[in-house]
This record gives structure tokens, C-alpha cells and sequence, in this order.
């Protein structure tokens, strides 16, 4: 997977962010990201997801362009930061949630969601410190 950041800028009130930033991360290579808290590492990761938009310039991953050729980048799973369950929900709801909003996950689709929920709840089961209404990572 091929990631392209062309004169990229994100500002957030009088806080620049980024401006006119340029990056290519090829595929088949590890890359770290090293700088302090709210240096925008987690932004930045977010808008080459789709979660976010840049103010400027473009993310292209494997040919096509965040937010003008597709949303979310395919083939490409995040856990940016916190995970955005929603704890009032079960786990199930939680993955039916997700699959609906996203209409795909790694293949999973609202259709046979509830096939693997069902299986991960029946493992879960073995274990009798598990909790099956609370995803953790």
C-alpha cells in the first residue's frame, strides 16, 4: 500500500498542525512516528484513515484520493488513540454498528456479522473472566 501526502495543511483554530507537508511512504517498509503529545501524529494518521480531512492538499493511498475517490482507504484497519465503542452498547451492537457504518470490515458484512460475533461469543465463553457486552483490545 502506497501512501501519498501532497501539500498537506490542517489547522485547528490558530494551531497549525501541518502546512504544506509532502510524504510517501512506500509499501513493504515500517515507518515510526516520534514527536510530543499534540504534535499531530494522531491527526495525522486519522486523515490518511479518512477520519479526517486535510484544509489543503491531497492523500492519495494506492492511487486514490481520501475524501474525492473514496472515503476510507480499502484494505487499510486503524485504531487511532481511544476506540470509539460506544459503552452503553453490547458488543454485538457495537459490531453491527460498525459494520452497517462502514458496510465492509476485512469482509464482514452486516449479512454475516452476526456469524462471527457468535463464534467470539461462544470462545468468550470459555473464560469465565470475560465480559461479552465489552470489546477490548
Amino acid at each position: 500500500m502506497d501512501i501519498h501526502i501532497e501539500h498537506v495543511s490542517k489547522k485547528f483554530k490558530e494551531n497549525q498542525l501541518f502546512e504544506d507537508v509532502n510524504l510517501t511512504l512506500s509499501d513493504g517498509r515500517i515507518y515510526g512516528f516520534i514527536g510530543r503529545n499534540g504534535s499531530g501524529k494522531s491527526v495525522l494518521f486519522k486523515m490518511i484513515g479518512g477520519y479526517m480531512y486535510p484544509d489543503h492538499g491531497t492523500i492519495t493511498v494506492d492511487g486514490k484520493t481520501i475524501g474525492k475517490d473514496l472515503d476510507f482507504p480499502d484494505k487499510m484497519g486503524a485504531l487511532i488513540e481511544n476506540p470509539g465503542f460506544m459503552w452503553h452498547e453490547t458488543g454485538f451492537e457495537n459490531i453491527g454498528y460498525f459494520c452497517r457504518r462502514f458496510k465492509k470490515l476485512y469482509g464482514v458484512t452486516p449479512i454475516n456479522y452476526r456469524k462471527y460475533y457468535r463464534s467470539a461469543e461462544r470462545n468468550s465463553m470459555r473464560n469465565t473472566h470475560s465480559d461479552t457486552n465489552v470489546l477490548s483490545g
